[in-house]
């Protein structure tokens, strides 16, 4: 074999090791890529199922309160109440924070966030004030009386 020839036959032989190379390398991604996606879809699967096991979907108890708590707020909502016509503001916010803490819905908590909000307003506590009237308007949007406040508080805070 001349220097050509064999120059020739190197050439074809570095040509055809890449080339079996590269399908190697192609066939290890291939492989990868599946063995990847069967690892996603089995970790899909137990996530899905750990879902469904916690079960997220909001039960009535949670999104209602008891007949119990809603006496048990209304009960603080009306000494607030009696607490604001006596001009003692402060007791009145804590009637009405207590009453929030109660579990029930987002409508009568925002009605005490406005109260608890108005009863700061008269206190110049104008920072809770702003925090509780965007609170009510967060929780109950068609409530106007929230954003009532708000604006209430906003000027107070000139």
């Amino acid at each position: 074999m001349d220097a050509e020839e064999t120059k020739t036959a190197a050439t074809a032989s570095d040509s055809e090791k890449s080339s079996q190379a590269d399908a190697a390398a192609s066939s290890d991604n291939e492989a990868l890529i599946s063995d990847t996606e069967s690892v996603g879809d089995s970790e899909e699967q137990k996530v899905a199922e750990k879902v469904k096991a916690i079960n997220l979907e909001p039960t009535a108890s949670a999104t209602e309160g008891s007949e119990e708590e809603e006496a048990k707020s209304d009960g603080f909502k009306v000494a607030g109440n009696e607490a604001f016509k006596a001009k003692k503001f402060r007791d009145a916010c804590e009637h009405y924070t207590e009453a929030i803490f109660c579990k029930i819905s987002n409508e009568k908590k925002a009605v005490l966030y406005c109260n608890r909000s108005f009863s700061s307003l008269k206190m110049e506590e104008n920072q809770l004030a702003l925090f509780d009237a965007c609170e009510a308007a967060k929780l109950d949007p068609a409530n106007v009386k929230g954003f009532y406040r708000k604006g209430q508080a906003y000027v107070s805070l000139r």
